[in-house]
């Protein structure tokens, strides 16, 4: 059973690893670190930061505070930071591959590049957060809180974002293949040139969203809210529209087919006078 002790220890080896990435200057002649490299040293700190958030995994009633925290490039794979205090933290470029986020405050942190394969995110919140080419293939944000963040050119193949909320959210360009957006809120997103090929949408909001030029083959978008998207240039080749919504205000046009296959694209306007 980890103790206070070991917390303190914990936050020691986050200061000496901020410490460290602040000063970055060359050692002295003859001191007993001398011959490791930068890459070494990092990875000491490293493997420091890991071993305490397993003892805190079994300290009970300890939440670890890492607000503000410099941990760009850290390698903290398979970490458990459940319910952990990450507001403002940069960890750009981090590997966080396998890590334990649920109910984690990641509130407006620094995520971009960074490795998140494989995560749990369950109920995190991660408004405003910077994801930018963040690689969460196979993560499990289910119920998590994304609204503002910035998730353009992020990787999601079969992400389960179910009951997740992205109002909002930056998504040009993401990869949401086969994601399972169940009922997520997506209201206002911004989606152009998203590709969601075979993404589960069913029942989730996306009135207001910008789905220009997006790839919803094959995507199953029953029950669905669009109204007030922009679908110009999309592509919706298969999908599934039991149910979707579509159409400005006041003048909403449901779809009764359960397969819809237009030849290139489909607008509002053009749902409404099929």
């Amino acid at each position: 059973m980890a103790n206070a002790n070991q917390v303190k220890l914990l936050m020691g080896s986050v200061q000496q690893w901020n410490q460290w990435r602040r000063d970055q200057e060359p050692m002295r002649s003859g001191d007993p670190e001398d011959d490791l490299s930068d890459d070494e040293k990092a990875a000491i700190l490293d493997r420091g930061i890991v071993e305490g958030f397993q003892a805190v995994q079994e300290y009970r009633g300890v939440r670890v505070d890492l607000a503000d925290a410099e941990l760009a490039g850290a390698k903290l794979i398979g970490a458990n930071l459940e319910g952990a205090d990450l507001r403002n933290a940069d960890l750009s470029g981090a590997d966080l591959s396998g890590t334990n986020l649920s109910g984690a405050n990641l509130e407006n942190a620094e995520l971009g590049g960074a490795d998140l394969s494989g995560a749990w995110l369950g109920r995190a919140r991660l408004t405003n957060a910077s994801l930018c080419g963040a690689d969460l293939e196979r993560a499990i944000p289910t119920h998590a809180d994304l609204d503002g963040a910035d998730l353009r050119g992020a990787i999601l193949i079969n992400v389960d974002l179910d009951f997740s909320t992205l109002r909002y959210a930056r998504l040009t360009g993401a990869t949401l293949d086969g994601a399972d957006l169940t009922r997520a809120d997506l209201t206002g997103a911004d989606l152009r040139r998203a590709n969601m090929v075979g993404a589960n949408l069913t029942r989730a909001r996306l009135s207001g969203a910008v789905l220009d030029g997006a790839d919803l083959t094959k995507a199953d978008l029953s029950g669905a809210d669009l109204t007030d998207a922009t679908l110009s240039g999309s592509k919706l080749s298969g999908a599934n529209l039991a149910g979707t919504m579509l159409g400005q205000a006041g003048r909403v046009f449901q779809f009764d087919e359960t397969d819809y296959s237009p030849p290139n694209s489909m607008n509002s306007s053009e749902a409404n006078s099929a």
